[in-house]
Protein backbone atom coordinates (compact mmCIF):
# COMPACT_ATOMS: atom_id res chain seq x y z
CA UNK A 1 0.00 0.00 0.00
CA UNK A 2 1.63 3.27 -1.32
CA UNK A 3 1.03 6.28 1.86
CA UNK A 4 -0.36 9.44 -0.08
CA UNK A 5 2.22 12.42 1.15
CA UNK A 6 0.52 14.44 4.20
CA UNK A 7 0.13 17.45 2.38
CA UNK A 8 -1.79 15.99 -0.25
CA UNK A 9 -4.61 14.50 1.72
CA UNK A 10 -5.01 17.92 3.61
CA UNK A 11 -5.09 19.97 0.34
CA UNK A 12 -8.18 17.22 -0.74
CA UNK A 13 -9.61 17.74 2.40
CA UNK A 14 -9.79 21.70 2.36
CA UNK A 15 -11.37 20.94 -1.42
CA UNK A 16 -13.69 19.27 0.02
CA UNK A 17 -14.16 21.92 3.18
CA UNK A 18 -14.84 24.36 0.76
CA UNK A 19 -17.34 22.40 -1.14
CA UNK A 20 -19.07 21.66 1.98
CA UNK A 21 -19.61 25.39 3.38
CA UNK A 22 -21.00 26.39 -0.15
CA UNK A 23 -22.98 23.36 0.46
CA UNK A 24 -24.09 24.46 4.20
CA UNK A 25 -24.06 28.29 3.94
CA UNK A 26 -24.82 30.97 1.55
CA UNK A 27 -22.96 32.11 -0.88
CA UNK A 28 -21.47 35.19 0.62
CA UNK A 29 -21.23 32.90 3.64
CA UNK A 30 -19.00 30.40 2.34
CA UNK A 31 -16.69 32.72 0.67
CA UNK A 32 -16.13 34.81 4.03
CA UNK A 33 -15.56 31.47 5.56
CA UNK A 34 -12.75 30.64 3.17
CA UNK A 35 -11.22 34.02 2.56
CA UNK A 36 -10.84 34.16 6.24
CA UNK A 37 -9.58 30.91 6.76
CA UNK A 38 -6.72 31.43 4.19
CA UNK A 39 -7.94 28.59 2.11
CA UNK A 40 -8.10 30.14 -1.17
CA UNK A 41 -5.68 28.82 -3.84
CA UNK A 42 -3.84 31.47 -3.72
CA UNK A 43 -3.37 31.47 0.07
CA UNK A 44 -2.61 28.14 -0.07
CA UNK A 45 0.52 27.85 -2.15
CA UNK A 46 2.96 28.63 0.21
CA UNK A 47 1.66 26.63 3.03
CA UNK A 48 3.68 24.18 4.51
CA UNK A 49 2.93 20.94 6.19
CA UNK A 50 2.62 22.05 9.36
CA UNK A 51 0.59 25.43 8.45
CA UNK A 52 -1.87 22.50 6.55
CA UNK A 53 -1.91 20.55 10.03
CA UNK A 54 -3.18 23.83 11.43
CA UNK A 55 -5.73 24.90 9.05
CA UNK A 56 -7.04 21.01 9.74
CA UNK A 57 -7.16 21.54 13.35
CA UNK A 58 -9.20 24.86 12.71
CA UNK A 59 -11.66 23.14 9.76
CA UNK A 60 -12.17 20.28 12.71
CA UNK A 61 -13.12 22.95 15.28
CA UNK A 62 -15.46 24.39 12.89
CA UNK A 63 -16.91 21.89 11.83
CA UNK A 64 -17.40 20.55 15.45
CA UNK A 65 -19.29 23.93 16.35
CA UNK A 66 -21.54 23.10 13.17
CA UNK A 67 -22.19 19.85 14.41
CA UNK A 68 -23.13 20.97 17.54
CA UNK A 69 -25.30 23.84 16.47
CA UNK A 70 -27.60 21.74 14.38
CA UNK A 71 -28.17 18.71 16.51
CA UNK A 72 -29.11 16.24 14.80
CA UNK A 73 -31.04 17.61 12.17
CA UNK A 74 -31.73 14.94 9.52
CA UNK A 75 -30.59 17.13 6.28
CA UNK A 76 -27.94 15.98 4.07
CA UNK A 77 -25.59 19.09 5.15
CA UNK A 78 -25.58 18.34 8.27
CA UNK A 79 -24.86 14.10 8.02
CA UNK A 80 -21.92 15.37 5.26
CA UNK A 81 -20.26 17.63 8.13
CA UNK A 82 -20.42 15.04 10.54
CA UNK A 83 -19.20 12.30 8.43
CA UNK A 84 -16.38 14.73 7.30
CA UNK A 85 -15.61 15.74 10.73
CA UNK A 86 -15.08 12.07 11.69
CA UNK A 87 -12.80 11.36 8.66
CA UNK A 88 -10.48 14.60 9.47
CA UNK A 89 -10.40 13.81 12.86
CA UNK A 90 -9.30 9.99 12.40
CA UNK A 91 -7.00 11.18 9.45
CA UNK A 92 -5.27 14.19 11.82
CA UNK A 93 -5.38 11.52 14.86
CA UNK A 94 -2.40 9.67 13.36
CA UNK A 95 -0.04 12.49 13.04
CA UNK A 96 1.11 15.11 15.09
CA UNK A 97 3.93 18.27 14.92
CA UNK A 98 7.03 17.91 15.87
CA UNK A 99 9.73 20.45 15.66
CA UNK A 100 8.85 21.86 12.51
CA UNK A 101 7.54 18.70 10.85
CA UNK A 102 4.57 16.72 10.35
CA UNK A 103 4.97 13.20 11.39
CA UNK A 104 3.59 10.12 11.14
CA UNK A 105 3.37 8.61 14.63
CA UNK A 106 3.59 4.50 14.07
CA UNK A 107 6.02 5.66 11.31
CA UNK A 108 8.20 7.56 13.28
CA UNK A 109 7.82 5.28 16.41
CA UNK A 110 8.53 2.12 13.80
CA UNK A 111 11.50 3.97 12.64
CA UNK A 112 13.06 4.49 15.34
CA UNK A 113 12.46 1.06 17.24
CA UNK A 114 14.97 -0.44 14.18
CA UNK A 115 17.54 2.24 14.72
CA UNK A 116 17.82 1.34 18.37
CA UNK A 117 18.14 -1.77 17.36
CA UNK A 118 20.66 -1.28 15.64
CA UNK A 119 22.59 0.74 18.45
CA UNK A 120 22.16 -1.74 20.77
CA UNK A 121 23.70 -4.38 19.22
CA UNK A 122 26.58 -2.59 17.48
CA UNK A 123 30.02 -4.09 19.04
CA UNK A 124 30.72 -3.09 22.50
CA UNK A 125 34.10 -1.18 21.07
CA UNK A 126 31.97 1.13 19.13
CA UNK A 127 29.58 2.16 21.42
CA UNK A 128 30.29 5.96 22.00
CA UNK A 129 28.46 9.06 23.93
CA UNK A 130 27.46 10.22 20.32
CA UNK A 131 25.69 6.12 19.78
CA UNK A 132 24.00 7.06 23.32
CA UNK A 133 22.76 9.94 22.36
CA UNK A 134 21.14 8.65 19.44
CA UNK A 135 19.90 6.18 21.03
CA UNK A 136 18.37 8.42 23.92
CA UNK A 137 16.39 10.17 20.95
CA UNK A 138 15.08 6.61 19.95
CA UNK A 139 13.85 5.97 23.17
CA UNK A 140 12.23 8.99 23.67
CA UNK A 141 10.64 8.55 20.13
CA UNK A 142 9.40 5.32 21.19
CA UNK A 143 8.02 6.22 24.83
CA UNK A 144 6.30 9.04 23.65
CA UNK A 145 4.92 7.93 19.82
CA UNK A 146 5.29 3.48 19.99
CA UNK A 147 2.35 1.44 21.01
CA UNK A 148 2.98 -1.69 23.15
CA UNK A 149 4.58 -3.50 20.14
CA UNK A 150 6.88 -1.10 19.44
CA UNK A 151 7.67 -0.95 23.11
CA UNK A 152 8.05 -4.90 23.29
CA UNK A 153 10.36 -4.94 20.47
CA UNK A 154 12.84 -2.60 21.66
CA UNK A 155 12.57 -4.09 25.11
CA UNK A 156 13.53 -7.33 24.09
CA UNK A 157 16.43 -6.37 22.04
CA UNK A 158 17.71 -4.23 24.86
CA UNK A 159 17.32 -7.29 26.84
CA UNK A 160 19.21 -9.14 24.66
CA UNK A 161 22.28 -7.17 24.59
CA UNK A 162 22.08 -6.06 28.40
CA UNK A 163 25.26 -6.95 29.66
CA UNK A 164 27.60 -4.88 27.36
CA UNK A 165 25.09 -2.15 27.04
CA UNK A 166 24.25 -1.19 30.19
CA UNK A 167 27.98 -0.71 31.74
CA UNK A 168 27.43 2.25 28.73
CA UNK A 169 23.98 3.27 29.77
CA UNK A 170 25.06 4.05 33.04
CA UNK A 171 28.15 6.04 32.53
CA UNK A 172 25.88 8.53 29.71
CA UNK A 173 23.13 8.59 32.27
CA UNK A 174 20.75 6.49 29.40
CA UNK A 175 19.74 3.96 31.79
CA UNK A 176 16.76 6.10 33.84
CA UNK A 177 15.45 5.85 30.64
CA UNK A 178 15.70 2.22 29.68
CA UNK A 179 14.15 1.92 32.96
CA UNK A 180 10.90 3.94 32.02
CA UNK A 181 11.04 1.66 28.71
CA UNK A 182 10.87 -1.08 30.63
CA UNK A 183 8.12 -0.27 33.26
CA UNK A 184 6.17 1.12 29.96
CA UNK A 185 6.95 -2.34 28.75
CA UNK A 186 6.33 -3.93 31.51
CA UNK A 187 9.77 -5.85 31.27
CA UNK A 188 11.79 -6.24 34.19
Amino acid sequence: MTMVPFSEVILKAISDYKLLLRKIYSTREATAKIKGLGLKRTQLREVDDVQLYNIALIMINNLEGYVSSHGSKSNGSYFGAEEFLRYLKNFLSVYTIEGNKVIHTAREAARAVVEAIQLVTLPEKEITKEIFSRLSRCIDMVNRHGNIEHIAILNDAIKRNKKGILSYLNRYNIALKIEELFAKAGGN
